[in-house]
């Protein structure tokens, strides 16, 4: 049995004292056993030798390790094994396993247990590891670790089965002894509890941390552990904070953290959520290792001036319930670099990044450098969600340098008041078609709410880049105050829908498919401001421009605009287009057009028109094959027009024989597709049409639209309905 022989308050050394013996051989009591599986089982192991049980005398030594002997201080119980008889021991659940090496070892017994013999192992353990025997309180026992380095385990006196040490205040009275000594503490093996009564514990900056992997310091609830020294650790757990425990390092302990030293579950519940959100709360620079699972974590510091590295890798949403978002940003003065967000097709996810404000964060003067967002129904919302108003905040001087969406509906909403977004070469893929294998995709339904993006509040400036949608149904952007520069637009559908103010300089558009609208941009009928187009290519794919009859400013009602509306186009090329510039009536009085340098390339261009539009009006003229009632009927009208359609409907039965037309024409001649014919003997309400006339179909101011019917054989009456729109 050794003795730990103390030399001061600091030193001591262990002088060995002599063993059992067996009586008749004279041979020690040693006894090295493999363990079974049995005896994993049952946890019961034989020594081998019989032994004065309840003496203290028996060492156990687990795989090298001496073992501790199970016993309760303070009321708490500690130890690895009972003493169940003189020659057996009886370990603690998940202490021993098969092939595991358990040696058994009897040295002399009946030691003087007083406090300044310490021979009994027990003594041993607890004088040594820093706890006086009789007042139960630690004692400074520091023993050096190598030049400048305190093993904190010199402090350590309790000890749990399967978890190694786990002390309160070994740390305190580690830094007692260090005092303003330049020092390095050593934390190994095992679990370290903080939670001092002043509710907070300072490392003091004059002494580092240095974690051992395995060692871990658990930060009871409503404490602070405040790193100020050096701080050593690699990507493994080091903290676990109980409740409201928190880390918090002082200036230079760290250059940057990682989620790892709060611990992370990976894909498995509870997730990595509360590691990430750890690291995010410490306020220092983090650097990410890995891709880590969230339900939803936030940046939230008040001038925090930091940097967050995602370092090519993603947080991946994995939240079970309804969430505003898998990254929420309120912090200001950050710098991001590679942010990456996958919701992975999660429709618990309102969007991927929330960017907002509110009365105790206003997020601005932030950069981030790369933000890549997947398979979200929306990717980032700037303010708040469509229907909710912002909190009014100055959220300003946010830039992000390449922004991109993959297989996302809605890339960027825009609605945060006073606030304003900087994007710098981003690539904005509206692109729902991602969705189509996931339950309740409508593809004409989700293209038709698709954006690349939607800013009805506060202003978004593009710089460069692209910006695209690919289905035909609705609108490419849509909102107000947005200002385009130098970006290419490929939008196979109507390329905005304004609802104010829009500028688009230096930039081309392309549209590769047949809309559904077939125009340029719609303005709401509401919308005040100006559309201010200068220096761009409107191009359509070949052949588009002569089957649709596509305008390039349209407006979304007939009804009357009270609100006033400027459109300047300067310097633009159209290609492949129907008509230039077009507008309805209602803005003949509130809407001024300054037009310059517009050229047409591949397009069947028209002078520029100012019009109504009202696809409805009609009118209809009965028209006779009866004999002497076959008539050619000029239908006037006071205004230009043109004939969009021409049906008819029998109500009186034609005469057999041979069939009865109806040709429309204008003053130039028949109308191409203009023909209504209405076969022999046809009955009571047979309808013909609608034809689309194709050529011939304008009718000038003053001018007659005429129809003239003919049947050789005499019989029969119909009702023909023009169909027509004002202007041109």
């Amino acid at each position: 049995m050794p003795v730990y022989k103390r030399t001061n308050d600091n030193q001591g050394r262990v002088q060995p004292t002599g063993g059992d013996y067996y009586k008749a051989s004279g041979v020690v009591k040693d006894i090295l056993h493999i363990v079974t599986a049995a005896e994993e089982t049952s946890r019961v192991i034989a020594t081998g030798f019989r032994y004065d049980q309840g003496l203290n005398s028996l060492e156990v030594f687990l795989n090298g390790q001496l073992l501790r002997c199970k016993e309760t201080i303070q009321g708490t119980d500690y130890g690895d094994y009972v003493e169940t008889s003189n020659f057996t021991v009886t370990f603690e659940t998940g202490v021993v396993h098969s092939g595991d090496q358990v040696r058994f070892r009897v040295t002399a017994n009946s030691y003087d247990k007083s406090n300044d013999n310490n021979a009994n192992l027990n003594q041993l353990a607890k004088s040594f590891y820093g706890r006086d025997v009789t007042t139960g309180l630690l004692k400074n026992n520091g023993m050096t670790f190598g030049a400048g380095l305190v093993n904190v385990y010199s402090y350590a006196t309790e000890q749990v089965a399967g978890y190694g040490y786990c002390h309160e205040g070994t740390i305190e009275d580690a830094l007692a002894d260090i005092g303003s000594d330049s020092r390095t503490l050593y934390i190994p093996n095992g679990t370290w509890r903080i939670s001092p009564a002043s509710f907070s514990l300072i490392i003091p900056s004059n002494v580092g941390l240095k974690i051992e992997k395995g060692a871990v310091l658990e930060i009871a609830t409503g404490v602070t552990l405040t790193i100020n020294g050096p701080f050593e650790a690699g990507l493994y757990q080091v903290f676990d904070c109980v409740g409201t425990g928190e880390v918090v390092f002082g200036s230079g302990s760290v250059n940057e953290v990682y989620p790892e030293w709060w611990g992370i579950n990976g894909d498995t519940s509870p997730y990595d959520t509360a590691a990430v959100q750890a690291a995010f709360t410490s306020g220092e620079n983090i650097r990410f290792t890995r891709t880590y699972y969230v339900t939803s974590v936030i940046l939230d510091l008040v001038n925090a001036n930091r940097v967050v590295d995602f370092n090519g890798f993603s947080l991946i949403g994995v939240a079970s319930v309804a969430t505003s978002s898998v990254l929420e940003i309120k912090e200001n003065f950050l710098t991001a670099y590679k942010v990456d967000v996958n919701v992975n097709f999660n429709t618990n996810y309102t969007c991927a990044v929330q960017w907002r404000s509110d009365a105790t964060h206003t997020s601005q003067y932030n950069k981030i450098y790369g933000l890549h967002i997947w398979y979200a129904m929306i990717g980032l919302i700037y303010g708040e969600n469509i229907g909710t108003s912002s909190y009014s905040a100055a959220q300003s001087e946010n830039t992000i340098y390449s922004f991109t969406t993959h297989g996302v509906q809605v890339p960027l909403v825009g609605n945060q008041n006073n606030g304003f977004l900087y994007l710098v070469s981003p690539i904005i893929s509206c692109a729902p078609t991602e969705w189509v294998s996931q339950p309740g995709y409508n593809g004409v339904t989700w293209w038709t709410s698709a954006y690349s993006f939607n800013n009805p509040v506060g202003v978004l400036v593009i710089t460069g880049g692209e910006i695209l949608k690919a289905g035909p149904q609705g609108y490419g952007i849509r909102g107000k105050s947005f200002y385009i520069y130098g970006a290419y637009l490929e939008v196979a559908s109507t390329l905005g829908y304004l609802t104010g103010s829009a500028t688009i300089v230096n930039s081309d558009s392309y549209q590769g498919e047949a809309s559904t609208e077939g125009y340029l941009f719609v303005v709401d009928r509401a919308a005040t401001g100006k559309l201010y187009i200068r220096k761009m290519d409107v191009a359509r794919l070949t052949g588009l421009g002569g089957t649709e009859g596509n305008v390039a400013v349209q407006t979304d009602n007939a009804s009357d605009i009270s609100s006033v509306y400027t459109v300047e186009v300067h310097d633009v090329e159209f290609t492949e287009w129907n008509v230039g510039l077009y507008a309805v009536a209602p803005f003949i009085t509130n809407c001024a057009f300054r037009v310059s340098n517009i050229v047409s390339k591949g397009s069947t261009w028209t002078t520029f028109h100012i019009e109504s539009h009202n696809p409805h009006l009609s009118i209809t003229v009965p028209m006779s094959f009866e004999t002497g009632e076959q008539t050619t009927t000029p239908i006037p009208f006071p205004e230009t027009v043109t004939i969009t359609a021409i049906t008819g409907v029998v109500v009186k039965a034609l005469a057999a024989a041979d069939a009865g037309t109806i040709q429309g024409s204008n003053a130039t001649g028949n109308s191409a597709d203009g023909l209504l014919t209405f076969n022999a003997s046809a009955v009571l309400n047979t309808t013909n049409g609608p034809h689309t006339p194709t050529t011939n179909m304008v009718v000038l101011k003053g001018a007659s639209y005429t129809l003239t019917s003919a049947k050789t054989t005499a019989g029969g009456k119909v009702l023909v309905t023009l169909h027509y729109k004002k202007g041109l």
